[in-house]
């Protein structure tokens, strides 16, 4: 209940007197309210008794600052006497906020400045470290914050973005601004993290946490406008297992990898393949997981094709259910086993990386899309007639799992075997420069067979051991699925290069323009001049050394490959070495 003032209080006392009747006590209050405010008039002072009056307190008030002032004056630092402690917890509070704001900010000097302040004051100082108790979750936070980064960054979770302008601005610690290369996601967050605690049981870190902790450069599913680069064998099949998804029975599948773990008892390549005794039946197993259906019933899907011109487009098509049945089921065991050396190739790649040290080197390596010379201002003749430098970039994983990033421009627009090579020998050259007792590499590219994945390529492996004095072992990633980080390398040397141009202080018309450009600027990357003269002496024997090169069966479907002697090559469907044969070469 909210108090009532005096002078509410004052008006109902005089209110229960008039009720009451009580004349005489109602006005020997009345007389006593007059008598008090006819004092107060009485006692106010003016004119020049009031300039008096102020005139007396102002020396009065300078005599008290002056004593006060005195007695301050004749006490001495660190004075331990009793008639000089806080009067008061808000004085103490006050003091103690006044010296902290004093302090610096970082810990050690605000350690070293208490120690002199309690040298001069004869006090024996003890800085004792406290231990935080923590939990599982937090403990080791930077490691496991670390590790989470890590994995957002690993090429199975996140593909990195090759185009010039796919750049992110972030800030880091201190204030410094860094031009990060953007990394779309292959999956949603959820399935990453489902993905890490499966790989990682031991690490305690929540969902929120999870997502707290994704670099900033690296883009959700929602953020990506337009989705390029993918698999044309996984669409398709993901497209018909859209359409047919209404009629299976199994229940809790929710995509395409719930559905394939329902057909698959481990992880190994012989029930990838179909090939042990629970799932080699995958034909019956899908008949009856399969509701009735009529025999005139239609389905319509979305699938990738290609058109006389060579370019594929998305086309509609209908057919009958029964069909779009037996056509899933032709296709379910190449797909199941595509997935699987998905997984096999990411896994023995990052393994790889894990075990380098100064002896051994992963290089993942790939064409970037050609750079188109212009000029800030051009004619329009020049506009139409533009030139083209070749890129070729790498990455090599050294010791410690140190990266190193190289960019080999040439005026030589060709992609082909002669090419790979080149740029191969000038990689190796570079590396054992950084590296004298590098001994063996590990090659990762994609499975293109023009650029990489042929027969001639392939054999020199078997002259790499003499000509480098190393061991080298190949590994192809399966198709459109070998995006790495080297992707990026090219798209942020082109954005760089083209600011540059835009300023009007550069010229790029050539392979060396580029370079000189790149490197003034550029110093993470190790930017490499290649000519074509350079290339065809050094490799003027190949035309002997091929000559008689036999054909590799199944080139394509074999993604692993490591010479064995000088004739000998060993070709395998993964890098784990599953249905391992040896090919003699000559």
């Amino acid at each position: 209940m909210k108090e009532k003032s005096s002078t509410k209080r004052s008006k109902n006392y005089r209110d229960r007197l008039k009720l009451i009747g009580n004349e005489e006590k109602l006005n020997e209050h009345i007389q006593k309210q007059n008598n008090s405010w006819k004092n107060y008039h009485e006692n106010m002072i003016f004119g020049e008794k009031a300039a008096e009056y102020k005139k007396k307190r102002s020396e009065a008030t300078k005599r008290w600052k002056l004593k006060k002032n005195e007695k301050k004056s004749n006490l001495k630092y660190g004075d331990d006497s009793p008639d000089v402690g806080f009067k008061s917890q808000k004085g103490l509070k006050k003091a103690v906020k006044k010296i902290q704001n004093s302090l610096p900010k970082t810990k050690q000097k605000a350690v070293e400045a208490i120690k002199v302040v309690a040298q001069d004051l004869d006090l024996e100082v003890k800085i004792r470290k406290t231990e935080t108790k923590t939990t599982n979750g937090r403990k080791n936070f930077q490691q496991t914050s670390d590790l989470v980064k890590v994995f957002y960054e690993s090429d199975d979770i996140s593909r990195q973005m090759p185009g010039k302008k796919d750049t992110i601005t972030v800030k880091l610690d201190g204030g410094i601004k860094e031009v990060l290369q953007k990394r779309s996601m292959l999956m949603t967050v959820d399935r990453a993290y489902e993905q890490f605690k499966e790989t990682n049981p031991e690490i305690d870190v929540s969902r929120s946490k999870f997502y707290q902790l994704k670099p900033p450069n690296i883009l959700l599913i929602s953020e990506i406008p337009k989705d390029v680069c993918l698999c044309c064998y996984c669409e398709n099949f993901n497209f018909l297992y859209m359409a047919l998804r209404p009629f299976f029975l199994l229940e809790d599948i929710g995509n395409l990898k719930d559905f394939l773990g329902k057909f698959s008892c481990s992880d190994d390549y012989e029930c990838a393949a179909s090939l042990c005794y629970n799932c080699q039946d995958y034909e019956s197993m899908l008949d009856q997981c399969l509701i009735p259906f009529s025999d005139n019933k239609s389905i319509k899907w979305f699938k990738w094709v290609k058109d006389g011109n060579f370019y594929q487009k998305e086309l509609l098509r209908g057919m009958v259910l029964s069909d779009a049945v037996e056509a899933f089921a032709k296709t379910f065991k190449y797909y199941k086993q595509h997935v699987y050396l998905i997984k096999a190739q990411y896994r023995a790649i990052s393994t790889l990386k894990k075990e380098t040290d100064h002896t051994k080197a992963v290089i993942q390596m790939d064409y970037s899309e050609n750079f188109t010379t212009f000029s800030q201002k051009e004619i329009q003749a020049a506009h139409f007639n533009r030139r083209q430098i070749s890129l070729f970039t790498a990455i090599a994983t050294v010791q410690n799992s140190v990266n190193i990033s190289f960019a080999i421009v040439n005026n030589d627009i060709r992609h082909s075997k002669f090419q790979v090579l080149y740029y191969m020998k000038l990689l190796i050259e570079n590396v054992r420069h950084l590296y004298p007792n590098l001994a063996h590499v590990d090659f990762v590219t994609d499975g293109c067979a023009s650029q990489f994945k042929n027969k001639f390529i392939l054999t020199d492996l078997l002259h790499i051991k003499s000509d480098f004095g190393i061991n080298a072992t190949w590994h192809f990633m399966p198709t459109s699925h070998g995006k790495s980080a080297a992707d990026g390398i090219g798209g942020i040397l082109k954005r760089q290069v083209s600011n540059r141009i835009k300023t009007g202080l550069f010229e790029v018309h050539s392979a060396a323009d580029f370079v000189d450009c790149a490197r003034s600027f550029v110093k993470k990357i190790n930017i490499i001049l290649g000519t074509k003269n350079e290339m065809n002496s050094e490799l003027s024997f190949l035309g002997n050394r091929w000559d008689k090169v036999n054909v590799i069966p199944g080139t394509q479907s074999l993604h692993f490959f490591e010479p064995l002697e000088s004739n000998l090559l060993l070709g395998a469907v993964s890098s784990d070495r599953d249905g391992a044969t040896i090919f003699r070469i000559f």
